[in-house]
């Protein structure tokens, strides 16, 4: 009885190949996935949470001042 021994021209083999998932692989997108997931939510709850802070800072003096205006004070 002969032994069946596909070759790289077989069609079952080379869908298989095909079909072939890598563990490592899937493990990253499974994670890249829960990771974007996170970023979008914390993207969301800090959106307008820059605004409010940016105007708590303006109110005790701690806003972010001009670029040129800081480069004048180190020249002068």
């Amino acid at each position: 009885m002969k032994r069946y021994n596909p070759g790289l021209t077989d069609p079952q083999l080379r869908q298989l190949a095909a079909a072939h998932i890598d563990d490592d692989s899937f493990c990253r997108y499974v994670i890249q996935q829960d990771i974007n997931g996170i970023a979008l939510e914390l993207r969301e709850a800090v959106g307008g949470r820059k605004k409010v802070a940016e105007r708590d800072c303006a109110e005790v003096g701690l806003a972010e001042k001009p670029k040129t205006a800081a480069v004048e004070k180190v020249k002068g």
